[in-house]
């Protein structure tokens, strides 16, 4: 089995923009989810997993990342990609970082984590959804 991580690589189609990406448009779905070791297609059906492209379009709130003054100096630039689940409320509930540079992390980390959606609704029923969410670091 492909990383999960390695999947999303593997596949992005385009950026968005401005500063900081809020995602990246993907044409897939995934079933599984790494950082939670979940590796069986029965246990993400049952949660909703959503592509990072979707998700970014029902973002309706939160701070944007702050650049780290130290990662700025060093110029480190990168992405930063979170594991995410969304509650079927929008909330923000469990987040982990699955890639990107170490000196970024932590900035993408305590941006996300303030962050609020538009439920995703399936079948006229708000979801819990599982998401990658991709922060692009940039010093141009």
């Amino acid at each position: 089995m492909v990383p999960f991580s390695a999947a999303f690589d593997s596949r992005i189609s385009r950026r968005f923009t401005p500063e900081f990406n809020r995602g990246t448009c993907l044409n897939f779905v995934f079933d599984c989810l790494s950082c939670r070791g979940w590796t069986s297609p029965a246990i993400s059906s049952q949660m909703g997993i959503v592509s990072s492209g979707v998700m970014a379009r029902n973002r309706i709130g939160g701070k944007d990342p702050k650049y780290p003054s130290d990662a700025k100096k060093a110029h480190i630039e990168g992405r930063v990609g979170l594991e995410a689940t969304i509650s079927d409320s929008g909330n923000v509930e469990d987040l982990c970082v699955s890639q990107g540079p170490a000196m970024l992390q932590q900035a993408a980390f305590d941006a996300v984590k303030t962050w609020r959606y538009k439920p995703f609704v399936l079948k006229g029923h708000p979801v819990e959804v599982e998401t990658m969410i991709f922060i692009d670091f940039s010093l141009r």
